[in-house]
């Protein structure tokens, strides 16, 4: 069977560029949108950072994989019908 791309990605650090990209915008509130999170990497980061993190990926293995990571992350929300509804599934 064939691995999904969240299954293969989801031991690996963030993109190095998401750090770069942050330096210039110190000041911002800690919010962020991750587009496409796959398994969440980023989103980990961001976390780790004190962010608040709205996230949306129609892969369900990705959904299923940041469900499990981040399922005792107050800051973490997950999209779970992205372009139908406006429904962020808050994990508690």
């Amino acid at each position: 069977m064939t691995k999904s791309f969240a299954e293969l990605t989801q031991n690996l650090p963030h993109r190095p560029i998401l750090e770069k990209a942050l330096s210039y915008f110190e000041n911002l509130p800690k919010i962020a949108i991750d587009c496409g999170c796959g398994a969440g990497n980023e989103s980990s980061f961001l976390l780790r950072h004190n962010f608040k993190v709205y996230a949306f990926d129609p892969s369900v293995d990705a959904k299923n994989i940041c469900l499990i990571k981040f399922k005792d992350n107050k800051n973490f929300y997950f999209l779970i019908r992205p372009l139908k509804t406006i429904a962020f599934l808050k994990l508690v």
